[in-house]
């Protein structure tokens, strides 16, 4: 019976040691710290370049990528993505009407690509669009990125 709550001690110390050695705390490298978070997200808008000129009726493609970094080499965490395509009464002038907006879901995303397309058939001759992408993380840094571009 000695032998027996020996053996019984000794499995359950194993046990315990190898269980708590298995957590990790709220310090590990491998948890995401928004208070460590050095780093805005970025935000590369590959489509449509700055002033690139399209037709009615011609789809336009939004292509680009957002990524965020905690620090330098360790993933971050996004918050919230929105990309907007505005209307305006000439080219980086005043605000007319939203022809696009959208808001992927990017919550806990190291990245996220992003591919859209809108169509305009028909309008005033030229049509002057602002394109703006805006990325927050949890550590509420924000970044904006504008392009604009027009439809004829």
């Amino acid at each position: 019976m000695k032998i027996f709550t020996k053996i019984f001690a000794l499995c359950f110390i194993v046990v315990a040691l190898v269980s708590s050695s298995c957590r990790r705390s709220n310090n590990s490298k491998y948890f995401y710290d928004a208070k460590k978070d050095t780093s805005a997200p970025k935000i590369n808008i590959s489509v449509p370049l700055l002033n690139d000129t399209y037709g009615y009726g011609e789809d336009i493609h939004i292509v680009g990528t957002v990524t965020d970094l905690q620090v330098s080499g360790f993933g971050g965490k996004l918050q919230s993505l929105n990309i907007q395509v505005d209307e305006l009464d000439n080219l980086d002038s005043v605000f007319i009407k939203t022809l696009l907006l959208k808001t992927p879901d990017v919550d806990a995303k190291e990245g996220y690509t992003f591919n859209e397309k809108m169509l305009i058939f028909a309008g005033a001759n030229p049509t002057f669009c602002r394109l703006e992408v805006k990325a927050t993380d949890y550590s509420s840094k924000t970044t904006r990125d504008t392009v604009y571009f027009k439809i004829q």
